[in-house]
């Protein structure tokens, strides 16, 4: 396999990754917003602090999520792409 061919593969590879990761959050924000919307409409008269605990509680984890996954995605895989291809290099 040639240095081009290799390249090729790991900018496939990255989008692939990247795409991926990008759907598992966009599913968990969906969810989000149907679960705490069912939740507002549910509690708007009996006990609106459950709501709002919910809201805030699963709100912390979206943004961590944003936090620890989706913003350092590009560096985790630029160092997976020049693992690789250091241990291509070493294998020739």
């Amino acid at each position: 396999m040639t240095t081009l061919d290799h390249k090729r593969l790991t900018d496939a590879y990255k989008k692939v990754q990247k795409k991926e990761r990008l759907k598992a959050f966009y599913i968990h924000l969906l969810a989000y917003f149907v679960v705490n919307t069912a939740l507002f409409v549910t509690n708007i008269d009996s006990n609106p602090a459950v709501f709002w605990g919910c809201f805030l509680g699963w709100g912390v984890g979206v943004i961590a999520i944003v936090v620890s996954k989706i913003l350092p995605m590009d560096k985790q895989l630029e160092a997976q792409r020049l693992e690789v291809e250091s241990m291509a290099e070493d294998s020739r």
